[in-house]
């Protein structure tokens, strides 16, 4: 890859047993990449129901390095609603 360059990362979560925004897995994605990228960072953001259980996000962003990517997908293995990323 050369760098800078847009890059996807997709994880699939467990949906949250309770109807709390806070709780939301979609969100608690956002907040990972910003936290890595910054707020002003620009986020295209898929989200795909798998079943009744799971959501499919995909985001899209640029990155400076192979280093950034390998961040964010640690602090999305973090999550604790994470049951896969690729």
């Amino acid at each position: 890859l050369n760098f800078p360059t847009e890059y996807t990362f997709t994880v699939v979560g467990k949906k949250a047993e309770t109807e709390d925004p806070c709780d939301n897995y979609e969100r608690k994605v956002r907040t990972v990449v910003e936290s890595v990228l910054g707020e002003a960072a620009n986020i295209e953001m898929r989200v795909t129901p798998r079943g009744k259980k799971y959501t499919k996000v995909s985001v899209k962003v640029s990155v400076e390095s192979a280093a950034i990517i390998d961040m964010i997908y640690e602090e999305l293995d973090a999550l604790k609603a994470t049951v896969m990323k690729f």
